[in-house]
């Protein structure tokens, strides 16, 4: 009877490592076909970061030469703002100079008239001119834009 009953045991145990192995062996096949997902992923997932790193390159070659151009821009700007600028003073200098043309042609032709008597009184004595500090020259300044080597010019083969 003890016999009866450690078999019983036993099959009932057989039964459960049975059914659990069966478990196991399902879920194992599901991390197969999953980690067969992982795999591909991770395959499309370096395909991306190749086309990432070449497309970084790519822009990076365009914005060395985009800064090269604008650099040379902004240069040929400024050059051409000093031209306005010294084209704009040469005209007020010559308007001035009109100006002060017409204003003397005008004081010609009008007629002297006496002074009032209130300015006939000696003046005082004028004061001697405070002197004046000589306007400060401005060097030019010197502006060094960033220039960047492309691959193919650094390295001339």
């Amino acid at each position: 009877m003890i016999y009866t009953a450690l078999d019983v045991a036993l099959v009932a145990m057989l039964a459960v490592v049975t059914v659990y192995a069966g478990v196991l062996h399902r879920e194992l096949r599901r991390f197969r076909s999953a980690s067969r997902d992982y795999a591909g992923a991770l395959a499309q997932t370096a395909k991306a970061v190749e086309n990432v790193e070449g497309a970084v390159r790519g822009i990076q070659e365009e914005a060395g030469a985009v800064l090269v151009a604008l650099g040379e821009q902004i240069d040929r700007a400024g050059r051409a703002l000093d031209a306005l600028k010294a084209e704009a003073a040469s005209q007020a200098l010559a308007a001035a100079a009109a100006r002060q043309a017409i204003s003397l042609q005008e004081r010609a032709a009008e007629p002297i008239r006496p002074a009032p008597a209130r300015l006939r009184e000696p003046a005082p004595a004028p004061r001697a001119p405070e002197p004046q500090a000589p306007p400060a020259v401005r060097a030019p300044k010197a502006h060094q834009w960033p220039t960047v080597r492309l691959a193919a010019q650094a390295n001339p083969a």
